[in-house]
Parts: structure tokens; sequence; C-alpha cells
């Protein structure tokens, strides 16, 4: 569904993304069918989930697919770096530590930059071209500790790696961002600008929690109200974190039931008739990437 550069200045640009690539069986089965169907533009992969080796198989195969790196410092993800060189990010048995919140004011930013960089260069040795980079649960960004300690780890993997960052210039849509947060993040976006590196102008992310009497078509049209007020000229990212049914899912993580319905609504009629009405465009991490890394 992407479609090349050049568009018209006035377009309306959307890129509809799927998160947690690898995390788990049941999401990889939804990922891998979005893809097959050509209903989303772009996913990342987790390099610590569970179920990453049969992503990476299924990415490795479809090389033209705008795959990125979604970095994770999330308890129940395996870290990549040797655990003896991260220790500040360690709780028990080996694994991130429970809290993010914890980890944000604990962690050492030295840790932090090693465990993340494994992270991509484990993607990057399993064939990856990778296109972006993002982060799981908003690990990096300081959204959970409410500081800008952690932003030299994000400036350093953006030098290094010359891949775009996923932050938007404003955050209209995302639920629960505290205004604090939104300020430090205006001064990140001002340094990636200054960097040249490219960055979507906004983010439509769904509540990930369910609210009291939210069924799937309430879901539906709050995304679909979202679609309806993009502007012209603009750039925007739907970001979903879609899962098929499956008994394990359900036990393993909170929100299955949204996971289904993210899956659904890039299908779903009224969705497709929203892109069309509007003639939003659909555009994807590559086509924001200049030239020279499209090859």
């Amino acid at each position: 569904m992407s479609q090349s550069l050049p568009f018209a200045p006035e377009a309306i640009r959307l890129i509809i993304h799927a998160d947690d690539w690898g995390h788990h069986p049941a999401v990889n089965r939804a990922i891998h069918s979005l893809i097959r169907l050509d209903a989303i533009t772009s996913a990342s992969l987790l390099a610590g989930g569970q179920a990453v080796e049969e992503a990476c198989r299924f990415a490795a195969v479809h090389p033209s697919f705008c795959t990125g790196a979604h970095l994770s410092l999330s308890n129940g993800h395996s870290p990549l770096a040797s655990t003896r060189s991260i220790i500040s990010l360690i709780g028990g048995e080996e694994t991130f530590l429970s809290s993010l919140s914890v980890l944000e004011k604990e962690g050492e930013p030295a840790d932090i930059l090693l465990e993340t960089s494994a992270q991509i260069r484990f993607l990057l040795a399993a064939g990856i071209r990778l296109t972006h980079v993002d982060t799981h649960q908003g690990c990096l960004l300081g959204i959970h500790s409410g500081d800008e300690r952690l932003f030299p780890v994000i400036r350093q993997l953006c030098l290094e790696y010359r891949l775009p960052f996923k932050l938007p210039r404003q955050i209209k849509y995302a639920p629960g961002l505290p205004p604090e947060a939104r300020t430090q993040l205006a001064n990140l976006v001002e340094w990636l600008e200054l960097q040249d590196i490219p960055l979507i102008d906004d983010l439509i992310v769904p509540d990930y929690s369910m609210v009291p009497g939210e069924d799937y078509s309430l879901f539906k049209n709050r995304i679909l109200d979202a679609l309806s007020a993009l502007k012209p000229g603009t750039t925007t990212e739907l970001t979903l974190h879609p899962a098929l049914p499956g008994g394990q899912l359900k036990v393993a993580g909170s929100h299955w039931i949204k996971r289904e319905w993210e899956y659904h609504l890039p299908l779903d009629p009224d969705f497709r008739e929203m892109l069309r009405s509007r003639s939003i465009v659909l555009t994807s991490w590559r086509d924001l990437l200049p030239s020279r890394q499209h090859e």
C-alpha cells in the first residue's frame, strides 16, 4: 500500500504501523497476515521478544517491507547485551527491572546505550534493512520518570545508525502524556530537526487500556475521528498492536481483546472508506529516508 515519493505538498500522508513484532506467536500471525494483505505499511521488530526468530525469518524474505527496530527495556523481554555488562538495568533472574520508571531514573545511560545498540545490531545481523527506530512503552523518552536523562542515548543512536527516530513534531492523540513530558520531547524534536533526521508530524496511538463500556465500534469510531481531523501537508503514523486470537496471549498479556480489534481495524471497510474519502496517501518510514538510504 505504500506509495513512492514525491507526494503533492498538500497530501495527507499516513503510515499504518504495527508494533511488537516478535513479541509472541499470536502477534506474529497478525502482523504476517496484515503484511500479506497489504493492510499495513510498516512494523517494528522486538529483538528481545520470545518469537523474534520467526519474525526475522519472515522479514528477511520480505525485504521491501518497511521494518524498524522496536527497542525495549521492559521486564519480560530478553536482554541482548551481556547482563554482566548492563548491571544497572537488571533485576532478578537476569531480566530487566520490573518498573520502567525505576529503570529510567536509575539505569546508567552507558548501560542503556550498550543494550539498545545490541538490539539494533542483532536485527542488522539477521539481514534486516532497518528503516527507523522506535521504543516499546516509550522507554528512553522519560515519560515514566519525567526527565530527560536518557535523551543522550537517543541522540547517540541516531548519530551512529542514521535512522529516523519515531517522535512526532506534535503529539495530539497520544493518551495520558503529561504536559511536562510534551515540553521535554519538544526539545528532543528540535535537536532531531537540526540533525536533519526525518520526523513525522503527528502520532495516533489508541489507548492501550480498556475504557469502561468500550466495544469495537466505539474504538473504531475514535480512530476514524482522528483520521478525519488530519491536516493536508502532514505525515502521521497510526500505531497498532495487533494480534490474532490465541489462548497463550490471553494469559501472557493484558488487553488482548484490544489487540484483536487492532488487527481487524486496517481491514475494516469503514476504515478503508475513510482513507478513500479523504484521499489519504499511504506511506512508510522508508519514504521518509533520504534517497541514498533507499538503496
